[in-house]
């Protein structure tokens, strides 16, 4: 149950079937097969992320996500993440729960670390300014 509640979908799910899952023996297998495979899934993407993302090629272009992955990767909590917001100018005042300001928001999930970004497409969107801009840029940059 441990593994489960730290995922809110999942004990959402097995609260809103568990007496389904506890009449029949099957859904119950099929649901325990399912959330093995998703585990054994998980793992493999770790090992396999972990070690792109701190291989030499992925550092010497400039991509953050093993820096990222060393400083927010475990077990960490809302509040690790409330103490490191309050240290970053970029984000007073602004409101992250707000379904308007990040598509990151969750209502039943509170947030324990920054969202990561693409650091390669933040170089390739400088490309598209100017007049012969991409056609989102005509929108504004408040575009969400």
């Amino acid at each position: 149950m441990a593994a489960a509640d730290g995922v809110g979908f999942i004990v959402a799910f097995l609260g809103r079937f568990a007496m389904e899952l506890d009449d029949d023996r099957r859904r119950r297998l099929c649901v325990g097969e399912l959330l093995i495979r998703a585990v054994g899934m998980k793992t493999y993407v770790e090992i396999l992320f972990k070690a792109v993302a701190s291989s030499k090629a992925t550092t010497d272009r400039g991509w953050v996500n093993a820096a990222y992955c060393k400083q927010w990767g475990g077990r960490r909590t809302s509040a690790d993440y409330k103490a490191w917001k309050e240290e970053q100018l970029e984000f007073k005042g602004v409101d992250e729960d707000d379904p308007l300001v990040s598509f990151e928001y969750s209502a039943s999930l509170p947030r324990i670390r920054p969202g990561i970004y693409d650091s390669e497409a933040e170089k390739r969107r400088v490309r598209y300014r100017g007049k012969d801009g991409h056609a989102a840029d005509l929108e504004g940059e408040e575009d969400a």
